[in-house]
């Protein structure tokens, strides 16, 4: 299983692989990765408990693993975000750049979330705030998808597509940039087997634990 390496008082670290010159962390260096840091994130703060993704295509590469392979099944991720800039499209979680077999969660350039394999599966209906904590998840289950922010329903769509790619990263894809992210993530949650949302719900304000079928 792709367990975050850990950091510093027990807190999970990880490795960035960054594309462009804007680093936090220089490439291959090993640091706190306080998407994975316990507690909620501070809307005051933005950078308590959370990661911070600057211009310039910037991403943490999950690597690659069947339990990325979600099949034809259910799954859910989730995480809170924070945009710094709302400019254009930028991913939250993605594939390798190109491949049709995997997920790409991301906010399109209208600023709604939307879920993407070889064509569009759903669309959001409510824009993405910028300088505000957001909850997002993308929840597919019994062959529907569908996306929630801060709890509520947003958009939907019929899904059964076989996913077979084992490549995930967050805040960008691999092998060329799809639009980064520009802000904080925090409490990113991948599960498979699992399509934890189907109706609307009150977002959690505490920290995610690895509940059943947790893959990140």
């Amino acid at each position: 299983n792709p367990d975050p390496i850990r950091g510093e008082n027990g807190q999970g670290g990880f490795s960035p692989n960054a594309q462009a010159d804007r680093n936090t962390n220089n490439q291959g260096d090993n640091h706190v990765a306080w998407c994975w840091k316990g507690g909620s994130p501070n809307i005051e703060t933005p950078t308590s408990g959370s990661v911070y993704f600057p211009e310039g295509n910037n991403y943490l590469d999950l690597g690659s693993y069947t339990d990325f392979q979600f099949g034809t099944g259910d799954y859910t991720i989730e995480c809170w975000v924070y945009h710094i800039i709302s400019s254009g499209q930028q991913t939250y979680l993605g594939d390798a750049y190109g491949n049709s077999a995997g997920v790409y969660f991301y906010k399109d350039s209208n600023h709604k979330l939307g879920m993407y394999y070889s064509g569009q599966i759903a669309t959001g209906t409510v824009n993405i705030p910028r300088r505000q904590w957001v909850h997002i998840a993308a929840s597919r289950s019994s062959g529907t998808l569908k996306l929630f922010q801060n709890g509520i329903e947003v958009g939907s769509g019929s899904d059964t597509t076989n996913l077979t790619e084992t490549q995930l990263n967050v805040g960008d894809t691999t092998g060329g940039s799809s639009g980064s992210m520009h802000g904080y993530m925090s409490n990113v949650r991948v599960l498979k087997g699992t399509g934890l949302y189907t109706s609307n719900f009150t977002p959690p304000t505490s920290p995610l634990t690895n509940i059943s079928n947790t893959v990140f």
